[in-house]
């Protein structure tokens, strides 16, 4: 009997984020064998991954023609070639994301009674995004395809190409019509998935849908805003009491990613001292922090980690070990310390490289390290609000309006309200909605900041709206509303109508 075939891509990830996934594998997945394309990995997460899975596992290398491209979309072609080149010794396949998946069971044995099949996953909401707020698939089809496309697809529920599994005939059918029809360049290989199957385009007789309440593989985001979760033996149960062979889209919701982190992830951050490249040394520090090592981090600083012109390309990642301590309670003074060496490395290998998704972590540390009474360094917080607002600027001169709510969100949070691009970045978001007709829920979470009472919210929202129609000189947007929650529970929140520029009590 011919083995079954798992294959994957991670690009720069390390150890920690690799973990999950490999170890529920090797304990779920017998009959299997393991490819992952890798590049950029560390020589630690190499050497950890292979001792944990043996000889199951072969890394293959991203080629050189292709390194340039989006990973997402590459991965497509590295898959097609591999399964060319090796797919006769293999009887089903499944192409699956690494970052957010785990195994609960053989998800082979689930399509055993298959004799030729390609089965496709279902997410709980459809491409509008009408349950979760996001409506990020019915934009990519839009701009793929066009608008008069996305509106015909967009009541279908939304197929999440994370996790594809088939028979190896099929699979290479399918893995063939993606990469014909792969843009090179933007992310959309979601979208070329949705367009092939729903409009029958895959010369596949036996397509079966895999649906998130039911199916083998369960595909969790949004899910869980309407569906119940439930943990049992260390197993992750939908609401029914089922067992699905794969988990998918764990890290969207913080409680399962903590029962994955508990399950999953060892403390096993340094197997020796050979591993002191720049790269395996961040790879290792999560796990050194989890456990509390905050003298061997420091130390990796002190001894390995002093040149801050290398380590500007792993400002990301530094950043998500400060976060990740900040979440922890100050123990001990080796842990403020660590701390204090974190936010000096931060200023000191940021450079120009400074975008939303940090500024958004880093004022998510800085609100755990008030409640956990961490030191905060001198100039910290002025520099972050200096980054943040040269961030905002950057956007608004590229007209990037789909990151204006996250802005406002970071400048609320900030308390940069009195910033003059404030008014302006609201002024663009407003013609922005007018123009785009962006999603409501960017504008209630926005506005939702906790960082304002009610009153301000109504102070600031009219004066957004006076900018707007008395300086900027943009047309009023009759469809644009915002709710404002007010602060005691018996009393009824408020919704500004910017059409008739006026509060409007909710019945």
């Amino acid at each position: 009997m011919k083995k079954n075939l798992v294959m994957g891509a991670g690009s720069n990830y390390g150890w920690y984020i690799f973990e999950p996934f490999i170890r529920s594998f090797v304990k779920n997945v017998p009959n299997a064998d393991l490819v992952l394309f890798v590049d950029n990995n560390s020589d630690f997460t190499l050497h950890k991954m292979k001792a944990v899975v043996g000889d199951r596992l072969n890394f293959e290398p991203f080629p050189e023609s292709l390194r340039s491209g989006r990973p997402n979309n590459i991965r497509w072609k590295l898959f097609l070639d591999y399964v060319e080149k090796y797919g006769e010794n293999y009887e089903q396949i499944l192409t699956t994301d690494v970052r957010d998946v785990i195994f609960q069971a053989d998800i082979f044995e689930n399509f055993s009674d298959q004799k030729s099949y390609l089965g496709y996953t279902l997410e709980a909401d459809n491409i509008r995004g009408e349950k979760g707020g996001s409506d990020l698939n019915y934009k990519w089809i839009t701009e793929l395809y066009g608008k008069e496309e996305a509106d015909f697809l967009g009541d279908k529920n939304i197929l999440c190409d994370g996790t594809v599994i088939g028979t190896v005939h099929e699979m290479k059918i399918f893995l063939k019509k993606m990469w014909e029809n792969m843009p090179r360049e933007k992310f959309h290989d979601q979208t070329v998935q949705q367009y092939l199957i729903y409009h029958n385009l895959l010369p596949i007789e036996n397509l079966i849908p895999i649906d998130c309440w039911t199916g083998a593989i369960f595909t969790s985001y949004v899910y869980h805003e309407w569906n119940p979760i439930e943990v049992k033996d260390n197993l992750i149960l939908r609401g029914d009491g089922n067992v699905p062979a794969v988990v998918h889209q764990y890290d969207r919701q913080d409680f399962l990613t903590k029962i994955i982190d508990k399950i999953y992830r060892s403390s096993d951050g340094q197997p020796d001292e050979n591993f002191i490249d720049t790269k395996s040394l961040i790879d290792r520090m999560p796990y050194l922090i989890k456990n509390e090592k905050f003298s061997t981090v420091a130390e990796f600083f002190s001894k390995y980690l002093s040149n801050d012109a290398e380590l500007t390309k792993y400002f990301k990642e530094i950043i998500g070990c400060w976060e990740l301590l900040s979440e922890k309670r100050r123990s001990d003074p080796s842990a403020d310390a660590l701390g204090v060496i974190f936010q000096h490395k931060i200023i000191a290998i940021s450079n120009d490289n400074f975008y939303l998704n940090h500024g958004k972590s880093i004022c998510n540390a800085l609100k755990q390290c008030r409640k956990n009474q961490y030191t905060l360094i001198e100039g910290f917080e002025d520099w972050t609000k200096q980054k943040i607002v040269k961030a905002v600027k950057w956007h608004l001169e590229h007209n990037n309006a789909p990151r204006y709510a996250a802005c406002v969100f970071l400048m609320n949070e900030m308390e940069l309200t009195d910033c003059e691009c404030f008014y302006f970045l609201n002024a663009e978001w407003y013609r922005s909605l007018g123009e785009k007709d962006m999603s409501f829920m960017y504008c209630q979470k926005a506005l939702q900041s906790q960082k304002m009472d009610f009153d301000e919210k109504k102070r600031l929202i009219c004066e957004y709206h006076k900018k707007l129609i008395d300086e900027m000189k943009f047309f009023k947007n009759p469809r644009a509303q915002f709710i404002i929650p007010t602060s005691g529970e018996n009393e009824k929140n408020l919704i500004f109508d910017v059409g008739t520029n006026s509060f409007i009590k909710t019945t």
